[in-house]
């Protein structure tokens, strides 16, 4: 009689744990399907290819642009990735040291000065220990041209900007406005003082940052043809073939950002003998972001830290 108890007891625990099993396997389920799928969707091209993010496909580029006296004015960094649907912009000042000596300076302009944009995107992967692939010079009238077929932007200045070139006189009140592409021109070429350079930096970073948006989230139908013009009129390493790599790079990012595609990441340092140390915090990030490594593998910085202004 005992053993008869003991098997049913048995059967009454099993089965009541199966049950509830069961039904918190159900939960989960349910729970899934209400808060939608985990993995962002997949882009289709016109020839039926299931484009998929992998974290290889990281695109990344310095962009020099060029007063109209050929002075390297303007530093961007930029990287697609399509793994974390989103895109980087990093605006740095002229005037940014990237020697790796304590002892010597070497700023972003002297580099283009010396050897061209290729010596910038050497020296800025040799000082930050990334490994970004490509790189592109704009002249003025090159980087008009590309922002015309933009069109213009919204944008809110935080300041009066107001001088004269000597062929012009350029007064803009602070606030919301429609930048136009001359106006975005006449932003940049506004004269600045080595203490406003990272404050400028900004200006143009978020400039930038408006009109990549504005770009990305518009379906230019002249992409290829506004790129295959990038890479034939001025000083880069780009290929007319990347822009098939980079077409559904960034439909993916346009389509699956929860937010704005291209995030600013703002540069903080201080200024020492006219050059700007960036802040332990500001490299660690462009290292980062800008490697191919995963975090974990890279190495320790021995960048020496620089208070914020």
């Amino acid at each position: 009689m005992k053993r008869s108890n003991k098997w049913r007891y048995f059967l009454l625990a099993f089965s009541f744990t199966f049950l509830l099993l069961s039904s918190l396997a159900m939960v989960v389920v349910l729970a899934g399907q209400r808060h939608g799928p985990l993995t962002q969707p997949n882009i289709t091209d016109q020839n039926g290819s299931t484009y998929q993010p992998d974290y290889t496909d990281r695109y990344s580029l310095v962009a020099v642009c060029l007063s109209n006296q050929g002075a390297a004015n303007e530093f961007f960094l930029l990287q697609f990735d399509p793994e974390h649907a989103n895109a980087t912009l990093v605006s740095l000042p002229a005037n940014t040291n990237i020697s790796a000596s304590d002892s010597a300076t070497l700023t972003l302009a002297q580099s283009y000065q010396n050897y061209g944009a290729k010596a910038v995107l050497a020296d800025i992967n040799r000082y930050f220990g990334t490994d970004i692939l490509r790189y592109v010079a704009l002249d003025r009238q090159q980087l008009l041209t590309f922002l015309e077929a933009v069109g213009s932007v919204d944008f809110t200045l935080e300041q009066d900007i107001q001088y004269s070139d000597g062929v012009r006189d350029v007064h803009l009140r602070k606030g919301p406005q429609l930048i136009t592409p001359q106006v975005l021109i006449d932003i940049l070429n506004a004269p600045a003082q080595n203490q406003n350079k990272l404050q400028q930096a900004h200006l143009a970073g978020s400039l930038a940052q408006a009109y990549l948006n504005t770009s990305l989230l518009s379906k230019n139908q002249n992409g290829r043809n506004i790129f295959n013009s990038l890479v034939n009129n001025s000083e880069n390493n780009l290929s007319i073939l990347d822009f098939d790599t980079l077409k559904p790079i960034v439909s993916y990012i346009a389509a699956n950002a929860q937010s704005a595609p291209v995030q600013l990441i703002q540069a903080f340092g201080s200024l020492q003998q006219n050059a700007l140390a960036l802040d332990e915090s500001t490299y660690q990030q462009i290292q980062t972001l800008f490697s191919s490594q995963s975090p974990s593998s890279l190495p320790t910085s021995s960048h020496s830290s620089s208070s914020s202004p």
